[in-house]
């Protein structure tokens, strides 16, 4: 299944859309908490990430273990389904790799280069998403593929698109008429771009 999310500036927040799925992101600022949310077709929250503990983002906030740490992921974002704690992000230092633990399951969100990021659920990769280079008044695009045989909750995947934003290419609160960016070095996981679903990978089959 393939999905394109955009990112909209709105007021103290940012909105990911793609038809009936849709997210928001709370960037942190200062002694701010960040705050993910994603919604079902009613509307209702269904998954949210939150940085709660106030003890460690003041620690952030002193010059030298805030550069070590990184405001992006320190304090670890709690998961939360339907209002039910069930897990936490794990730090990760000097990585492009960030990881999600959940009740469920471990999933691994991978930065690779030309604006690539990989999904993993328990070493098993079940999306791509491709960021495009050109962002125009801060809308970002973002071009999701994802296996509908391994994933059974795209507003789960409308969550990660959120916190791929704010994690992998952080620009708040700045704002641009128009800028490029694109995720460059080297990539050991490279392969992982040509990833395709099973059922486009069938598909190719059969024409051959």
């Amino acid at each position: 299944m393939k999905l394109t999310f955009v990112r909209h500036l709105k007021l103290k927040k940012y909105t990911y859309e793609s038809g009936i799925y849709h997210a928001e992101s709370k960037y942190p600022l200062g002694f701010g908490f960040g705050k993910l949310t994603a919604f079902n077709q009613e509307n209702e929250i269904e998954y949210e990430l939150k940085q709660e503990n106030w003890w460690q983002q003041i620690l952030i906030c002193i010059p030298f273990w805030g550069f070590f740490l990184g405001i992006d992921m320190f304090p670890p974002y709690e998961f939360y389904h339907r209002g039910v704690h069930c897990g936490k992000t794990r730090v990760s230092f000097w990585t492009p790799r960030r990881i999600i633990e959940m009740d469920n399951g471990v999933y691994e969100l991978y930065t690779h280069s030309n604006n690539y990021i990989s999904i993993l659920k328990n070493d098993i990769q079940i999306a791509l998403v491709q960021k495009e280079e050109v962002t125009i008044e801060e809308r970002n695009t973002y071009h999701l593929n994802v296996d509908e045989s391994l994933v059974n909750d795209m507003n789960l995947m409308a969550l990660f698109i959120a916190f791929i934003d704010i994690v992998f290419f952080p620009n708040g609160p700045e704002f641009w008429l128009e800028r490029s960016e694109r995720t460059i070095g080297p990539d050991k996981l490279y392969y992982r771009t040509y990833w395709k679903p099973e059922s486009e990978r069938e598909e190719n089959s059969a024409e051959k």
